[in-house]
């Protein structure tokens, strides 16, 4: 909960919290660059919403095949770099 801080190392001098959550067995945390969701056609707010719509549905898959369907998904019109980690537990 909370507004969201600058990406990190994007503002000198910021100030970020620490946040905990609890993790199950089978939950993934997908990490990812601003080039997998935006496209200048797009709401970003729209292309994220689907990333978590895609990553949802495609069950339990292994870091490794998560991390190349989300790569899959963003490359039409892909315009900038793109990089994606995904941790299982």
């Amino acid at each position: 909960p909370g507004p969201p801080a600058p990406p990190l190392g994007c503002a000198l001098g910021t100030e970020y919290r620490s946040r905990s959550v609890r993790v199950a067995p089978g939950d993934r945390l997908v990490l990812y660059t601003d080039g997998v969701v935006e496209r200048r056609d797009e709401p970003i707010d729209r292309r994220v919403r689907e990333l978590r719509r895609l990553v949802s549905g495609l069950g339990p898959l292994e870091p490794g095949r998560l991390c190349t369907a989300v790569m899959e998904w963003s490359s039409a019109h892909a315009a900038d770099d793109r990089a994606v980690l995904v941790a299982g537990f």
